[in-house]
């Protein structure tokens, strides 16, 4: 709910992205019974979206991106609900304006394409958003 707030500040938002990526990290066991999780994923990853995009401070873009990342591994369901929010325009843009953004937040971009990639329905969007071009600068 906090998350999804557009009520709440930034900094409240920002907490409540970096809890998801906690719980969400591939090292946490169970993170497929999160039912919540998957019930509401095209509202969470839009939320985590427009953080990422709106957000002014590198360190909220890696908490949103980050959570991203974490969700991109769960199922086709968050595949689907990262074309519908434009989250690769997002992450790309990103990547191509800020050439100095952390390894961190590299990584957590990185993560996101790669997943996409991977699937059938989004990997032609990461590659007609120039996708592949920023793995490769990427890998780099």
């Amino acid at each position: 709910e906090v998350l999804c707030d557009e009520d709440c500040p930034e900094e409240e938002r920002s907490e409540a992205a970096g809890v998801l990526a906690q719980i969400t990290s591939p090292w946490v066991e169970n993170t497929h019974r999160l039912p919540a999780i998957h019930t509401h994923m095209c509202t969470i990853v839009q939320a985590l979206t427009d953080l990422a995009e709106f957000t002014q401070t590198p360190e909220v873009f890696l908490l949103a991106s980050a959570a991203l990342a974490n969700l991109s591994f769960l199922d086709d369901t968050c595949v689907s609900a990262i074309r519908a929010a434009g989250t690769v325009g997002i992450l790309l843009k990103a990547q191509r304006d800020n050439p100095s953004i952390s390894i961190f937040t590299k990584d957590q971009i990185a993560t996101v394409l790669a997943n996409l990639a991977g699937s059938r329905e989004a990997a032609e969007e990461v590659v007609r958003g120039g996708g592949v071009a920023v793995l490769l600068a990427l890998l780099n």
